[in-house]
């Protein structure tokens, strides 16, 4: 009987495993990669949400504090640039009852994320007004 000597195909199955093994961790690091890439490219843009949420805070702190109810541009302006954060900025339109009227701020920037909102608000002189603004980040 002549012995078979071990070669190539002497042990298939741990062959076997071992390629299976050395494929699955490359296809392990190219989804790593390709997603690393991704994840790296990706410019996550602010939310809208968080946009009005911020409008919505402005706007109720000037109501809580009576800022708006003065219905004084150089008040409500001052408080405005008070309360927003540095990375916003805000145009606010108020609009009353009795007639008066005035916009604060300037026009949000072309191809910029703008969220609005508004509110209703009595003012000193019991007229009923509406406040709408716009928030943008700057």
């Amino acid at each position: 009987m002549r012995r078979r000597r071990c070669g190539y195909g002497c042990n298939t199955k741990a062959q076997v495993f071992t390629l299976d093994a050395v494929l699955g961790l490359f296809v392990l690091l190219a989804a790593l990669s390709f997603i690393s890439v991704r994840i790296g490219h990706a410019q996550i843009p602010l939310s809208s949400a968080n946009l009005r949420d911020t409008g919505d805070d402005v706007a109720a702190v000037l109501d809580i504090n009576g800022d708006l109810a003065t219905l004084d541009n150089a008040t409500i302006s001052s408080a405005i640039n008070a309360t927003l954060p540095a990375a916003y900025a805000m145009r606010m339109n108020v609009t009353c009852d009795d007639g008066t009227s005035f916009v604060i701020g300037s026009e949000a920037p072309s191809r910029t994320i703008v969220a609005s909102g508004a509110g209703f608000f009595v003012s000193d002189d019991n007229a009923h007004c509406i406040e709408r603004h716009r928030v943008w980040h700057r």
